[in-house]
């Protein structure tokens, strides 16, 4: 008597993330209102989680020969962070409110750009001289010039990972230094040594492949906060 054919893990995963966030990318389309504590939207925030969980069932495997549910799951991310509109909670009604706000949405939409960087360099593995990757970073770099200071270091980390243009590494230097200086929280000086270190890894092989950043960070070391 034969056996029946039981699904592999990977498998397994695949159903188990289409089922968990497959819903959520169809259904809650409306729920862009930035969350003051997090820095963006619940939206966006589960759209991160969503590709943090792609990239591990999906690492080392082409777009192309991924299963379809998840690339079908790909495009609903990549269809919904593009067109999402993220809005304050807060009605304006002062200067120093509009003030304030314009930097909550600048911040928000770090976090959005941030999540597409994410989604191009860890699922899609979109090249990073590719045009879609050179026209997010750029809209990132131009958000966190404008901030007077960046207080949020994961979507300054994605976008200093990809850069290869050394005008645009010294603008994110420059921008880390602001971020020292204000907050002096000893995880902004961990993050520039790994920045540094892809930067430097990335030149000596010519830009020709995307450098991992976790390789940067020893057996005995721990993962840097970014928060």
């Amino acid at each position: 008597m034969s056996m029946p054919n039981l699904p592999s893990e990977a498998e397994e995963n695949t159903k188990v993330l289409s089922q968990t966030y497959g819903p959520f990318c169809r259904m809650c389309s409306y729920q862009s209102q930035i969350v003051g504590s997090l820095g963006c939207s619940m939206q966006v925030l589960e759209c991160i989680s969503c590709i943090n969980q792609l990239s591990k069932i999906t690492k080392g495997t082409q777009y192309h020969k991924m299963p379809l549910d998840i690339i079908l799951l790909v495009e609903e991310l990549q269809i919904q962070l593009e067109a999402l509109r993220q809005a304050p909670a807060i009605i304006e009604v002062d200067t120093y409110s509009r003030i304030d706000q314009n930097k909550i949405h600048k911040t928000a939409e770090l976090y959005r750009l941030a999540a597409l960087i994410y989604l191009h360099r860890s699922v899609l593995s979109t090249p990073q001289v590719s045009p879609v990757m050179k026209k997010l970073v750029s809209k990132s770099i131009s958000i966190l010039t404008e901030l007077e200071v960046c207080t949020s270091p994961w979507p300054l980390f994605l976008t200093a990972c990809e850069l290869l243009d050394d005008e645009q590494r010294v603008t994110i230097l420059n921008v880390i230094e602001k971020m020292q200086t204000e907050r002096r929280i000893a995880n902004v000086e961990t993050i520039r040594c790994i920045i540094e270190g892809v930067w430097k890894s990335t030149d000596l092989i010519g830009g020709s492949e995307r450098v991992d950043w976790k390789t940067m960070i020893g057996d005995n070391e721990r993962m840097p906060s970014f928060i």
